[in-house]
């Protein structure tokens, strides 16, 4: 027995569903092997675009040309945005030592010498990262580099 449509059994019409397909511009003659070469060209041309941003802000950051707390929240944006963006452009460690640093500018302190000392070690790795990353595709040592910087973080946070 065939089933009744909804119509016939509420009295209401329900709209047919919408077909994405037909609402999608359609590329003439490319395939799909393309156009997926064609996003990655344009993802590292994103890519590219940050990195260099990233490298100018984090040069922006030192030495500090304001006083320790205003310091702390441009570290803080900075590092942010970049933390951000990073793992989505196939840079995983930028992103975990921008969060690092983040956290570390966030956690209330003491401004102190060994404190502006963390912050520029965080600094200099993140540009290295992306000296070596731009140089070479890929980061060597990455996770000592970031076991030594949180090593850091916590003996000024002790000290």
């Amino acid at each position: 027995m065939p089933s009744k449509s909804t119509e016939e059994v509420t009295g209401v019409r329900i709209p047919a569903p919408l077909r994405l397909a037909e609402h999608v511009s359609k590329t003439a003659d490319v395939s799909l092997d393309e156009l997926i070469d064609r996003a990655e060209a344009a993802i590292g041309l994103l890519s590219d675009d940050f990195l260099a941003k990233a490298k100018t802000d984090l040069r922006a950051l030192r030495p500090p040309n304001s006083d320790a707390e205003s310091h702390k929240e441009a570290v803080y944006a900075v590092c942010h945005e970049l933390r951000g963006l990073a793992g989505s452009l196939g840079a995983p460690l930028l992103t975990e030592i921008g969060a690092s640093l983040c956290d570390f500018v966030k956690t209330p302190t003491e401004a102190c010498a060994l404190h502006r000392e963390v912050i520029d070690l965080h600094i200099a790795a993140m540009l290295q990262l992306i000296a070596q990353h731009k140089s070479s595709g890929g980061v060597d040592g990455g996770e000592e580099l970031l076991a030594g910087l949180l090593a850091a973080r916590k003996r000024v946070k002790q000290a």
